[in-house]
């Protein structure tokens, strides 16, 4: 018998059996714990369904799940307390539970607690339960971490990466001071200041050669919109603080208003004025459908410098807003915003206080210049921009990052670096290299702005580096498996890699 089946078969298992038990998870790695919990379960259901998680619904740890969706449904279904195998596509059960209608739904041991279950989902699936005449049951077996398996003997992340994950363990061997570490963000307050950008991605097929022009043509299929800039870095820092004040400014007619706030978090406070004979900034592209490659760009903006009067409004601003946040954010995207009046000011009125990320973007190349900027708290750039600051493509980057640090006077930097990594140097002047959990990405879009956000928040609630630098390069590969800022970085989810990481 075939046990792996639809999920469409399900709804048919309720009217052949009296009592059907389902049992839901990752099962990674199969070890004696799962063993033990599936016969338990068994031995109070005529017929038991184990629904398995997709792979792309994992969020456990990089590089996880170590085996694919086919492998783990295999190894399932050759046990004999299980009946049947499903495959589902959502982060819950919730789904499976609707479609199978089950007499039990089963859990381990460890879900005996459930203020324990920090994604807060398995409240809503018990609720399904419910909802579907079921009992919710926690066997009696003993508990084993497949994640701390996994770990041990299927780790194939590089020394660097292990060298550091040692080190944080050695510093936090307990999810509880995990917790106390990252309640220094709780009641934090960031004021952020930026440009406003409507990412527009239009999705495509090749279609041929045109028959008269050597014009290749393309189908469109669809246009999704994003937040992007200063929106996207207030968004990401929804989950991790409590209140984010974002000053910006937005196209003389309000273009998008209506799609900004509908995709705003609701604990973001929206300062904007509007920037005179401009439109909000709209940047379109055009990216081919299967492979998710970017093929051409087109910019709608304006990047000449706000006028005098907006200036002054936009000083009067941060001038009222000076006593009010401890983390301050500059996010300056060389679109006409930070002009160098306004970045006197911030450096006068936020000396060694905020956090820098300068941007530099193909048609504003020759106005990009840091040395505006002085005291940075901190500064977070990628190499490219590195280097062409410094007009310099062959000096070593740790060289290269303290001839900044002097220019500019800032206290820390993150230089991003790729499939490298990134690199960080500290207030002592030390300089530390984390590498890349993959060197695979859907979309590269986004990747820098989830550091410089994480970071500046960390860094200014003054939390363990080693711990920071890891939170802002899992926030990072979280973005690279998304399309431009298609979802805000969910502090649930740090939290759950960071438990399964330091197993």
């Amino acid at each position: 018998m075939n046990k792996i089946i639809d999920k469409k078969k399900l709804s048919h298992l309720k009217k052949l059996h009296r009592t059907i038990g389902l049992c839901h998870g990752v099962f990674d790695l199969i070890h004696i714990g799962h063993i033990q919990y599936l016969e338990e379960a068994k031995k109070k259901a005529d017929v038991l369904v184990v629904s398995v998680t997709s792979g792309n619904q994992v969020n456990k740890t990089p590089n996880r799940p170590y085996f694919s969706n086919e492998e783990r449904m295999l190894a399932l279904s050759a046990l004999d307390s299980v009946d049947y195998v499903v495959l589902s596509e959502d982060k819950t059960s919730i789904e499976i539970i609707n479609l199978l209608k089950p007499n039990y739904y089963f859990k381990g041991p460890d879900y005996k607690n459930l203020s324990d279950d920090i994604t807060g989902e398995i409240k809503n699936e018990i609720n399904a339960v419910k909802k579907n005449s079921g009992i919710f049951y926690t066997t009696k077996t003993k508990t084993y971490s497949s994640s701390s398996l996994l770990n041990i003997f299927f780790n194939n992340y590089s020394k660097n990466i292990k060298d550091h994950l040692a080190k944080i363990k050695k510093k936090f061997p307990t999810e509880k001071k995990i917790d106390i570490e990252l309640n220094k963000l709780k009641n934090l307050k960031s004021l952020i200041i930026g440009e406003s950008i409507i990412d527009q991605y239009t999705f495509c097929e090749a279609i041929g050669k045109s028959g008269k022009e050597p014009v290749l043509n393309f189908e469109e299929l669809h246009t999704d919109n994003y937040l992007g800039g200063a929106l996207a870095i207030a968004n990401h820092l929804s989950e991790f603080i409590n209140k984010i004040h974002l000053i910006s400014y937005i196209g003389s007619k309000l273009e998008n208003i209506s799609f900004i706030k509908k995709n705003i978090k609701k604990n973001i406070l929206l300062d904007f004025f509007k920037k005179g004979n401009s439109p909000t900034i709209l940047k379109k592209r055009m990216v081919e459908n299967v492979d998710k490659v970017k093929i051409v760009g087109f910019y709608k903006l304006n990047d000449e410098d706000i006028s005098n009067n907006e200036e002054i409004n936009l000083i009067k601003k941060i001038r009222l807003n000076k006593k009010k946040y401890k983390s301050i954010l500059v996010s300056d995207f060389n679109h006409g915003l930070i002009t160098n009046k306004i970045s006197n000011v911030i450096s006068e009125n936020f000396k060694h206080k905020y956090s820098l990320m300068l941007q530099a973007n193909s048609n504003s190349l020759a106005k990009y210049d840091i040395k505006k900027f002085k005291f940075p708290y901190l500064v977070s750039i990628n190499e490219r921009e590195l280097r062409t600051l410094l007009k310099d493509n062959k000096t070593d980057i740790k060289l290269l990052m303290l001839k900044l640090k002097r220019q500019i006077k800032c206290k820390r930097m993150i230089i991003t670096v790729g499939k490298r990594g990134l690199f960080y140097l500290s207030e002592n002047l030390k300089i530390t290299q984390l590498e890349a959990f993959t060197n695979q990405y859907m979309d590269k879009i986004g990747a820098g702005d989830v550091v410089f956000a994480l970071a500046s928040v960390l860094f200014s609630s003054k939390v363990d580096e080693d711990l920071a630098l890891l939170i802002c390069s899992l926030g990072g590969l979280h973005s690279l498996n998304m399309m431009a800022n298609e979802k805000n970085i969910n502090y649930k989810d740090i939290k759950s890699n960071l438990y399964n990481l330091l197993k």
